[in-house]
């Protein structure tokens, strides 16, 4: 029973689950950094963007379906973006 309906309701859940964890990055993310940012999921696959001072970087990592029901933590995301982010910088004005 339920078909096609109860596939669709669990692909939605996860949209929905994927989308606050978006939204809880970007506010941890603009919070530490100053600059247009934009966080989204695309699939299983997080993209950050950030553009600041003509500088562009972008983040990009992928999950499993385990990973994104059991592990992802945002916080510990944010703070990997902008520890990444911080080298990026160095490494582009103190070479």
């Amino acid at each position: 029973m339920g078909g096609i309906n109860q596939k669709y309701s669990k692909r939605k859940k996860g949209y929905i689950m994927l989308r606050i964890i978006a939204k809880n990055i970007k506010s941890n993310l603009s919070k530490h950094i100053k600059g247009n940012i934009t966080c989204k999921f695309i699939g299983n696959t997080l993209i950050v963007d950030i553009f600041s001072n003509n500088l562009s970087y972008r983040y990009t990592k992928s999950f499993r379906n385990l990973d994104i029901s059991y592990g992802l933590n945002s916080i510990v995301l944010a703070d990997e973006i902008i520890r990444d982010y911080t080298l990026c910088v160095k490494k582009q004005f103190f070479k």
